[in-house]
């Protein structure tokens, strides 16, 4: 029987034929992921998320949902050209495996996920279940003591550390008369109302706070030299509130606004460890003693 040899060209371009058949049965999603498409929920999707730089406040009606509506064919344009490099660009980057060799990426998509996670945010439970949390958060509804003073400044910038205290001991044995014209520029204020620790101490130093915690109420009385971290200072208490909790239909909207963000953290990371727990973990044992597999 007589048999035509095929020529080995034509066997190698059937054999690419049918590897090339096979791929497209194995991996019909292949020319999707060659295809970016553009549509108007991706984009305005893409605009709400803070996608297209400038053109993502133009697209906000009012500061509302962003929309295509609000912009020309030019921004129109340049929006597909922005959200298509992005996508490009990321669908490279995964081919080449950098979300899993590049620790800044990978820290990203784990936070992406986490906030997907997020629980919306659950609606007033009522008084019961919020004075319940108050009661046991009631540390942080509570006002320290407040302070009002007046002062005058001497600063050691200017005239050197103990120059500014020689000064101001001769202001206050001279006595004040125009305190508010009286020593040097202060940056902050020359009166404070109902001022915290925390201000206080952010102001002009933790030094002067706790000086200033021993001086008596005496509105018409004048008391130092007080140091602080940039000189010195003649001051005038008016008024102290003792530390007091906040009652809780004034802390309430505080409270609501608490409670929901410990459920919502609570409710997030129980979804985080139901992700977790679908997973296997092996610990090389050069890293724990006892590996643990979950």
């Amino acid at each position: 029987m007589n048999r035509r040899r095929i020529d080995p060209l034509f066997q190698f371009l059937g054999i690419g034929a049918l590897l090339f058949a096979a791929a497209g049965l194995v991996r019909p999603y292949a020319d999707n992921e060659r295809t970016i498409r553009v549509t108007r929920a991706e984009l305005e999707s893409y605009l709400a998320a803070g996608g297209g730089e400038s053109l993502a406040p133009l697209a906000r009606a009012g500061g509302g949902t962003p929309t295509l509506d609000r912009l020309n064919e030019e921004q129109r344009r340049a929006l597909v050209r922005s959200y298509v490099e992005e996508q490009a660009l990321y669908r490279e980057a995964r081919d080449w495996g950098l979300e899993d060799g590049d620790l800044v990426i990978r820290r990203r998509l784990g936070q992406s996920i986490r906030f997907a996670l997020r629980p919306d945010v659950a609606s007033d439970p009522g008084d019961a279940v919020l004075r319940r949390f108050y009661a046991a958060h009631a540390g942080n509804y509570r006002r320290p003591v407040e302070t009002s003073f007046d002062h005058i400044f001497f600063g050691s910038e200017r005239r050197g550390g103990a120059q500014a205290r020689a000064d101001a001991q001769a202001a206050l044995r001279a006595g004040v008369t125009d305190w508010r014209a009286g020593g040097d520029r202060f940056a902050y204020q020359r009166s404070y109302r109902n001022a915290g620790p925390s201000a206080i101490e952010a102001q002009l130093g933790e030094g002067f706070r706790k000086a200033l915690e021993q001086l008596p109420v005496a509105p018409d009385r004048w008391e130092g030299p007080v140091a602080s971290d940039a000189g010195y200072h003649l001051v005038r208490v008016s008024a102290r509130s003792a530390a007091r909790t906040t009652p809780f239909q004034d802390a309430r909207p505080a409270v609501l606004d608490d409670w929901q963000r410990a459920r919502q953290n609570a409710e997030l990371e129980r979804a985080v460890e139901g992700v977790i727990g679908r997973y296997r973990t092996a610990v090389d044992v050069d890293v724990l003693p006892l590996p643990e597999a979950r």
